[in-house]
């Protein structure tokens, strides 16, 4: 199903993906993140995917292979910088309800978005 969801996403080329990961600093909130980045690579090799967070540990994502890099912001201005730096054609959010993403995603409407739907 997840990735029926993922090349549902009607993009005929895909050259970069930001994911926003949950806004929880503890290994198994990481963890539940793995199988969703796997299948992001497995349907869109040639992308590269970035982890945008607000914390440090999650550059394991880098790590386990998961993502090509994982970057830290600290306010909405500076994720929507990023937005715009990294010129996405996919952004994956998995934080609902989060005043930085909602801000910063309100502004950039160039990206194809899956999130939760609220």
């Amino acid at each position: 199903m997840l990735e029926n969801v993922i090349y549902s996403a009607n993009i005929a080329v895909v050259k970069s993906i930001i994911v926003l990961p949950q806004n929880r600093d503890f290994l198994g909130a990481k963890l539940v993140h793995v199988p969703l980045l796997h299948a992001l690579k497995k349907a869109h090799p040639e992308a590269k995917l970035t982890v945008l967070t607000s914390y440090e540990k999650n550059r394991l994502f880098t790590e386990f292979g998961v993502a090509d890099s994982a970057e830290i912001y600290r306010s909405s201005w500076q994720l929507f910088k990023a937005f715009r730096r990294l010129n996405p054609d996919l952004i994956v959010n998995l934080r609902p309800e989060s005043g930085f993403v909602d801000g910063a995603l309100f502004f950039y409407r160039r990206a194809k978005r899956i999130s939760f739907e609220l």
